[in-house]
């Protein structure tokens, strides 16, 4: 601003002198046009900063009118950052997953029908060792009343080598009556399995059925094979009551 209005002076002043040197009269007025054009730009344009700054124009030939002042934008506007607030609520927790549904635990009877109910062969033993499995007097009795309603040859095997995995006190009459029906099946390998059977008794009910076969079954082999087991039993009973003799 300062050299802004050092400038104008001069050039005031240089204009009244070259009015005095150029004592025309078209000179004269062409001077104090200068003069007063100069004077008002000043006056207008003062000495105030602002946004925008008013440059003045280049001397203007003698004699031509003055040019408009040009103007300048001034330095842009601050803009102020955006401020991004996180949000107040609480992100939401995802739920854990429910609980797969726990399978229901099959009993005996729950099995007893499902044999009952399945048609494949191969169905039907899976299940018969599954009942198996309770190893109780319970599962000897449904393997009982399974085996009295069995046709197929195979499933009748697996009910009788089910019932051998059971131990032999869990409801031994049962379990005799299963072995007798066995015994008298059409199939050779049934009753093979059914006397296979009798021979793990080893009680004294197990000697009266083995003696019932040796003299009345009709199938000549077991006949054999069961009186084969009375004389091994009988010998092995009278080595051990002369071991028990006094010498």
């Amino acid at each position: 601003t300062g050299v802004i209005v050092c400038f104008r002076l001069f050039t005031s002043q240089a204009i009244v002198l070259l009015m005095f040197r150029l004592r025309s009269t078209p000179c004269l007025i062409a001077a104090a046009a200068a003069a007063m054009a100069s004077i008002a730009f000043y006056a207008l344009s003062g000495s105030g900063s602002g946004t925008a700054h008013r440059i003045p124009a280049a001397p203007a030939a003698i004699g031509a009118p003055p040019r408009p002042p040009e103007f300048t934008e001034g330095p842009p506007p601050v803009s102020k950052p955006m401020v991004v607030h996180p949000p107040t609520s609480e992100p939401q927790r995802a739920e854990p997953p429910a609980p797969p549904p726990q399978r229901k635990v099959e009993t005996v009877a729950d099995l007893e029908r499902r044999f009952r109910s399945t048609s494949a062969a191969s169905g039907r033993i899976e299940l018969a060792e599954a009942i198996a499995g309770f190893h109780d007097a319970d599962a000897v009795r449904s393997l009982a009343r399974l085996f009295a309603s069995e046709k197929h040859p195979s499933v009748q095997l697996a009910l009788l080598a089910r019932l051998g995995d059971i131990d032999a006190e869990q409801a031994s009459e049962v379990r005799f009556g299963v072995i007798n029906a066995g015994l008298s099946q059409h199939s050779r390998e049934v009753r093979s399995a059914a006397f296979d059977l009798l021979e793990t008794m080893g009680d004294p009910a197990s000697e009266s059925l083995l003696e019932q076969v040796a003299r009345n079954h009709p199938d000549k082999e077991l006949r054999e094979a069961a009186a084969a087991v009375l004389r091994v039993e009988r010998q092995e009973v009278e080595s051990s009551g002369r071991a028990a003799e006094p010498q």
